[in-house]
């Protein structure tokens, strides 16, 4: 797993990768879902509530697969009070 922090255009960009299998294409359009989960005991709102708090301070949580990689950025403003 790889993490890093960088601040581009009045956002602190927290980016954490690493090489697992990612999400699959069909279940994409659910990841953001409130109650989506894959695991027995989850409640599939992590992802929910970690994306609207983003939201609330002026930013937002994406997913990315890139290059066989499985990325998550979040981006919060620096603005937001």
């Amino acid at each position: 797993m790889h993490v890093s922090v960088r601040e581009d255009d009045g956002h602190a960009i927290v980016r954490v990768e690493d090489s697992g299998d990612g999400v699959p294409e069909a279940r994409l359009p659910e990841l953001f879902a409130p109650f989506f989960t894959t695991k027995a005991l989850g409640t599939g709102l992590g992802l929910t509530v970690s994306r609207a708090v983003a939201k609330a301070n002026g930013g937002d949580l994406v997913y990315l697969r890139e290059a066989g990689r499985t990325t998550f950025l979040l981006a919060l403003s620096s603005e937001a009070s």
